[in-house]
């Protein structure tokens, strides 16, 4: 049985922030490259990149609430959260008792967004306490296991301690381990595979910061510059110096190309996809020297 949450507005709050970090995002974008030869302060730059972070930060919240559901059957309970499951085998829960019996925590890191609670806690007959709720603590719902206790918000509580009692005595068809399992695209092999998911944080950031470092000194660098150096050295290719903007472009494009041809390639020979990933990394690499060389 599948028990939705009680309703909440912080998902469209969510959407909202998202839509206008976006809007703030394309301004600022347009802005920067409607400068005479990028030459924007390095601070537009900065401005555009939280913007960006906003957006993507307000998306995955509006996801959450969106998908937010418990899903019960004769296995245990799944909380989705986002692109996670939480998956409580049934023989590990305790009890499942109203929020109320919950005592003030004397620990807690809960935030409240507009009706959605989430965030840890610890109280002193439950112990560490996990919160997935859009609620007040009496509407809520204690899922009590040896380790942790998991707060949620079904919209007919009754109901689900009802169909928990029922299951009780069926026994489970399958064996599920007490944790978390990922849903699209945390799932792809890409992100799976804990060297994949390194080999990209370590891309990302270094596409980034070479994006922000070549936005910190264009306004400094001369409004034409040598691009390209003959066999003896000497520069046979002018340039405005936005033509520098393809390098982190560059970087961004491969990083999406490898990423994926990597991930299709993953199931039948990982090594060909590690080499992909990891080329990815080099290539940031040599796009920074090249950068570096060219504004030195």
């Amino acid at each position: 049985m599948t028990f939705e949450p009680y309703p909440t507005r912080s998902g469209f709050i969510f959407l909202s922030v998202a839509l206008a970090s976006a809007l703030i995002a394309i301004y600022l974008l347009l802005f920067l490259f409607n400068q005479p030869e990028f030459s924007a302060p390095f601070s537009l730059t900065l401005w555009l990149l939280l913007a960006l972070m906003s957006c993507g930060v307000a998306t995955y919240g509006a996801l959450v609430v969106f998908r937010l559901e418990y899903h019960l059957d004769r296995n245990g309970l799944i909380i989705q959260w986002g692109s996670i499951q939480h998956l409580i085998p049934f023989d590990k829960i305790d009890a499942i008792v109203p929020g109320n019996h919950l005592s003030p925590l004397n620990t807690s890191k809960m935030l409240n967004i507009a009706g959605l609670r989430f965030g840890w806690g610890h109280a002193e007959a439950y112990g560490l306490v996990r919160f997935h709720a859009t609620t007040d603590l009496q509407d809520s719902l204690l899922i009590v296991t040896p380790h942790l206790t998991y707060v949620i918000s079904p919209r007919q509580p009754q109901q689900l301690i009802r169909a928990w009692q029922a299951r009780q005595s069926l026994g489970p068809t399958q064996a599920w381990p007490l944790g978390l399992r990922h849903t699209w695209p945390w799932n792809t092999p890409f992100f799976a595979d804990q060297w994949g998911r390194c080999l990209a944080s370590l891309t990302i950031l270094l596409c980034l910061s070479l994006f922000a470092y070549l936005s910190s000194i264009m306004p400094n660098l001369p409004t034409h510059l040598p691009v390209h150096f003959n066999a003896l050295g000497q520069p046979d290719r002018i340039a405005a110096r936005s033509a520098l903007l393809i390098l982190p472009i560059a970087g961004g494009g491969v990083f999406l190309f490898n990423t994926i041809l990597g991930s299709l390639v993953y199931q039948r020979e990982k090594v060909a996809a590690y080499l992909l990933w990891g080329s990815m990394v080099i290539i940031q690499l040599c796009l920074w020297v090249a950068l570096l060389t060219l504004t030195a």
